[in-house]
């Protein structure tokens, strides 16, 4: 049988073995070189082409080969992707492959290779090599991509491999495999990228920039140099620039575009990054998760206390006033700057003794400053193209913008009532109550201990006289306790009363604070907001139609709102992706959640995104233009 005849007998096994094939659309290699038109993608003839990819990893880890050989042979593998509907392969691999894998065999080759034995006697570069090899006979573009200098998992800010160079690897380094793999690759015209570097984040050595600051940390110095490196040894090959913030941030751009660089024009493709984790608005809103459900204790809290004490006042138990008031110095104390000692006004330090209007106005202006200090500072980090920059973007128009000028309201609006109360003298009547309750009663007249019924006390018949003593004190006299102010009985005064509560003012401002969490959580869930967020990270490079912008990784294992967001921002924006990732293993042994395979590398455990995807596959090729997606 030819082999014409034998990949056709292939791919129909595969279609009614597992099921999720879709008929292949493979780029013809007589139709290569690629390069860029605008925001797309085109062969030589400027046909638009399209990058539908999924990543493949391994090699870049301690196994330096990549997941699944030990589980299928090489070539199943290749034709398995083909079948998927997929036509390109982002390959990773670190510099500890290129580098110690051109002399050493695979680690543990028994093991991370048992499915294909004829590779157990190669390097672990020469391993790399026919996987290459392989996806490109099969028909696939294959993209290379060093994902990292020291062979392991990616990425952490703490796992000194930020940055193209480490004190392992020097930047010469990193130029001199560019060179290598470029030259390395040179006779196969499928490999038709290269993905220059993964991840670029924050090391100990540094944090990168794009086009300003430091000349040593600026990435886009150096991708110029490596891209160039690149174009002058295969004038074919399209060259794939990360952005920065993992992947996340393309915003930067301009200030040292690459694609405008005279001998690059037609060669780069920008790559961004996104997952659920990397998608600010989307994780703004899971951190007011935890917050919603403590103001919500708190709310139910506050409310049952009030419940006990003014059941305990009715029934008895307490006298009136005695609990509620306990209750509210015991909530307010975290409110205030004072604290009420004593149901005798509240004191600063144990010392001055300030009103109750005038103790809210502190904390208002408190409040208010707090509030203008995240402004102002919001203010200072609006359009910040950072990571750490993007979150105040994110709150401002939803909680800082709007939250914080509801509560300062609030605040400010308990201090003109507690005025208008003072004023009509109903602010002190609680304190006065709870004293009235608690003073002693003092008669005028002292009864005698035991009197007879009938009997009358004598005068004493030889009474001291006083002394004439000009130093002697007139006897003590006790003044009676001021009783009881009586509850104001007017409809105003007792809703003066209610509104200058501090258990009211507790309760409705957990209740606003609650609802302002909501709404912003609803907000930052909203579409429009992830849409923008996107846009101004990478998206308006597309949307401009100024370069070309490729999602070389996105990946998810459940049908969440990111993963209907981001197929959503794909279709309106027509971008070729990378799925991460194909493979079912992280390691031999250890799943890969989000992976399309199982770990056998055959059976599909990803139907539904693997349906998404194959759906969004047939529709770019159903139409050159940009497909319109209605959605619900």
């Amino acid at each position: 049988m030819n082999s014409a005849g034998g990949a056709i007998l292939t791919l129909f096994v595969c279609c009614f073995t597992f099921g999720y094939g879709i008929a292949p659309k493979l780029v013809d290699p007589s139709s290569l070189p690629l390069r860029t038109e605008g925001s797309k993608i085109v062969d030589k003839e400027g046909t638009h082409v399209q990058l539908d990819c999924v990543n493949w990893y391994g090699a870049h880890m301690e196994m330096m080969a990549m997941n699944g050989l030990n589980r299928r042979p090489l070539d199943d593998i290749a034709n398995g992707i083909a079948h998927l509907g997929f036509n390109c392969v982002r390959v990773s691999y670190s510099l500890d492959l290129i580098f110690k894998g051109a002399s050493m065999k695979v680690p543990n080759a028994e093991v991370t290779l048992a499915a294909n034995p004829e590779l157990m006697e190669k390097t672990a570069l020469q391993v790399f090599d026919s996987t290459i090899e392989s996806l490109a006979s099969a028909g696939l573009l294959v993209i290379l991509n060093d994902h990292n200098s020291l062979a392991g998992w990616c990425c952490s800010d703490t796992d000194h491999d930020g940055l193209w160079f480490n004190d392992a690897y020097p930047e010469a380094k990193f130029f001199e495999h560019v060179t290598l793999l470029t030259k390395r690759y040179l006779h196969l015209p499928m490999v038709a990228g290269f993905d220059l570097r993964n991840e670029l984040r924050s090391s100990d050595l540094g944090t990168p920039h794009w086009g300003d600051g430091e000349r040593q940390l600026d990435w886009s110095v150096a991708a110029e140099k490596a891209a160039r490196l690149v174009v002058d040894i295969n004038p074919d090959m399209l060259v794939i620039v990360s952005g920065l913030a993992y992947s996340t941030m393309l915003c930067s751009v301009s200030n040292n575009p690459l694609h405008e660089k005279e001998g690059l024009k037609g060669r780069i493709v920008y790559t961004a990054h996104s997952y659920s984790w990397t998608t600010t608005t989307l994780v703004a809103a899971n951190v007011l998760d935890p917050l919603i459900h403590v103001v919500i204790a708190v709310v139910v809290t506050v409310v049952l206390l009030s419940v006990i004490s003014l059941a305990a006042e009715w029934s008895g138990i307490m006298k009136e006033g005695r609990w509620s008031s306990c209750i509210d110095r015991c909530m307010l104390a975290c409110l205030q700057l004072c604290v009420c000692r004593d149901g005798c006004g509240c004191t600063c330090c144990g010392r001055t003794k300030i009103s109750r209007p005038v103790s809210a106005a502190i904390s208002a202006t408190v409040v208010t400053i707090v509030a203008l200090a995240f402004l102002l500072v919001d203010c200072g980090l609006m359009n910040s193209c950072s990571y750490a920059g993007f979150m105040p973007i994110v709150f401002q128009p939803s909680v800082l913008g709007f939250g914080l000028w509801m509560v300062c309201t609030m605040f400010w609006l308990r201090v003109v009532l507690l005025c208008m109360a003072e004023h009509r003298g109903l602010v002190d009547n609680e304190v006065r109550e709870l004293e009235g309750s608690i003073a002693p009663a003092i008669d005028e007249e002292t009864p005698a201990a035991s009197e007879a019924p009938g009997e009358v006390e004598e005068p004493n018949p030889n009474p001291k006289p006083v002394e004439d003593n000009p130093d002697h004190e007139a006897p003590f006299e006790v003044e009676p306790a001021p009783l009881a102010v009586s509850t104001p009985s007017t409809l105003r005064e007792k809703v003066f009363r209610i509104c200058t509560s501090r258990r009211v003012f507790v309760i409705a401002l957990a209740l606003l604070t609650l609802c302002l969490l909501l709404l912003a959580q609803s907000h930052l869930r909203r579409w429009d907001v992830v849409k923008n967020e996107w846009d101004f990270k990478f998206g308006y490079l597309v949307q401009a139609n100024t370069a070309p912008v490729w999602l070389g990784e996105f990946g998810t294992n459940s049908n969440s709102i990111y993963w209907q967001y981001t197929l959503r921002y794909m279709k309106e924006n027509d971008l070729d992706f990378a799925y991460w990732p194909i493979n079912g293993e992280k390691r031999p042994g250890q799943g890969e959640s989000f992976g399309i395979w199982a770990e056998d590398m055959k059976t599909v455990q990803q139907s539904g995104i693997l349906k998404a995807l194959q759906d969004f596959i047939e529709t770019r090729r159903s139409s050159d233009d940009e497909p319109e997606i209605q959605f619900q």
